[in-house]
């Protein structure tokens, strides 16, 4: 829980800083983590990464008990 907070106030703290624009993707369902290495990659050869500092995907962590042990996956929070 404590890494969800965290999180949560660097994200109020970007929103706050107007220095930065937010731009939202929509892209093909289960895709969404090939995109973002794209993006990344593409910003790397372009030399643009004082421009972009951050890339997000909608996912939340789910805990699971099987066999006694604690599971945690990553489900996306929209379909």
């Amino acid at each position: 829980m404590q890494k969800t907070e965290t999180n949560t106030k660097e994200i109020k703290r970007q929103i706050e800083d107007n220095t930065f624009k937010w731009y939202v993707l929509s892209v093909v369902s289960g895709q969404e983590e090939l995109v973002i290495e794209n993006l990344k990659e593409r910003i790397k050869k372009q030399d643009l990464a004082n421009d972009v500092i951050d890339f997000m995907s909608p996912m939340i962590n789910e805990s699971s008990l099987k066999k006694g042990e604690k599971i945690v996956k990553q489900r996306k929070l929209y379909p």
